[in-house]
């Protein structure tokens, strides 16, 4: 009883008239949402377990981080050399 008068709730008539247009908005945009992620959940294609493990144990490796920036460079190189001859 003291925490509801700490509260000040007032008329509850007033509750139910200070729901706006706004909240009757963000309450279907929040249902649609919640809608969707459970359809990705449910129903959702997931690849086969085995090849995302495998790729994730190559991805961590060292050899793997230092190949593609290794390959990242070079490509990055490439394209300098390419614009460089084409406005000079």
């Amino acid at each position: 009883m003291f925490v509801i008068m700490l509260l000040n709730l007032g008329d509850e008539k007033r509750i139910t008239d200070r729901v706006t247009w706004k909240q009757t908005v963000a309450i279907g945009l929040s249902l649609a949402f919640v809608m969707q992620v459970l359809y990705i959940v449910g129903f959702g294609e997931t690849a086969d377990m085995k090849t995302m493990f495998a790729q994730a144990v190559d991805i961590g490796t060292v050899e793997y981080i230092g190949k593609d920036l290794l390959l990242s460079l070079r490509s990055s190189a490439l394209q300098q050399r390419k614009l460089s001859s084409s406005t000079g």
